[in-house]
């Protein structure tokens, strides 16, 4: 017997129901709970800008929504989310294991799924395989997915993959290009809306102020560090907490400041045993 598929209505509303919101969750800011259910029982279809709206909320995207069934979806996103736990967690060599998996290899469609195997196979070669050349490449590759510089609407992934691009051309001696992306994902942060931003911007003003620290702009690197911390508080995140409380420490160090950079040691050793406890 033939399977039949699912209506556009029922893969929205097995995808709200996977992740444990409820129609006026779903809804809230950006329509009103009516038109979700008039949605999910297929008597309308929203327009393209709630709709968009609609499919960031459930962390998919709208080719995916239109053109698969939420099993495949959900599958699909399992997979690639429990290799974005071990980047999380910077276990690259588990990230490097499963990537091999070949139901996930075969399970790649759209450009944005090919975008985010490529970038965690840029992050292997650079962190696993210590082979820069071939990080960059494939870091350019996801990239040019979807990036065009004028695009004013750049989603929370490209400024991720832009960050990590400047910070491989940090550690390949290439200064110059370092502080191009990273000046440029910077200022991207720093116009983002509120409600975008998330916990793993906090490598960003690592990154940043780490570039700084080297060049002896300590000014500035003291500024980027106290961004980050303030976000990495806002969010309650330990992700790249001690490495600013460590830069903080060495830029405390540059100013003569012994006693607060000892504290803030002390504080990047008590984070390191949090996490890895």
């Amino acid at each position: 017997m033939i399977k039949k598929r699912e209506s556009f209505g029922e893969t929205l509303k097995k995808l709200r129901q996977s992740q444990k919101m409820t129609q006026k969750m779903l809804a809230e800011g950006i329509c009103a709970q009516s038109l979700i259910s008039r949605v999910e029982n297929n008597e309308e279809l929203p327009n393209v800008v709630i709709l968009q709206q609609i499919c960031q909320r459930l962390d998919i995207t709208m080719d995916q929504l239109m053109q698969f069934e939420s099993e495949e979806i959900n599958q699909r996103n399992d997979q690639l989310n429990k290799v974005h736990h071990h980047f999380i967690q910077k276990n690259y060599l588990k990230m490097a294991q499963l990537l091999k998996d070949e139901s996930l290899i075969n399970s790649l469609f759209l450009d944005a799924d090919f975008q985010r195997y490529d970038y965690y196979l840029s992050i292997c070669a650079f962190y696993v395989e210590k082979k820069t050349i071939k990080a960059l490449q494939l870091l350019k590759k996801a990239i040019s997915y979807t990036h065009k510089r004028e695009n004013p609407n750049i989603s929370i992934l490209e400024i991720q993959m832009m960050a990590d691009l400047g910070r491989m051309y940090q550690k390949n001696g290439q200064l110059e290009a370092a502080f191009i992306e990273l000046e440029r994902v910077y200022q991207l942060i720093d116009v983002l809306p509120e409600e975008r931003k998330n916990f793993e911007l906090n490598k960003i003003y690592f990154y940043y102020g780490e570039l700084l620290f080297e060049q002896q702009r300590y000014t500035e690197a003291f500024e980027i560090v106290e961004e980050g911390m303030a976000l990495a508080q806002q969010f309650c995140s330990y992700y790249y907490l001690e490495e600013l409380f460590t830069l903080n420490g060495k830029l405390l160090e540059v100013d003569n400041q012994s006693t607060e950079a000892t504290e803030y040691f002390f504080l990047a050793n008590m984070v390191q045993k949090i996490v890895r406890d």
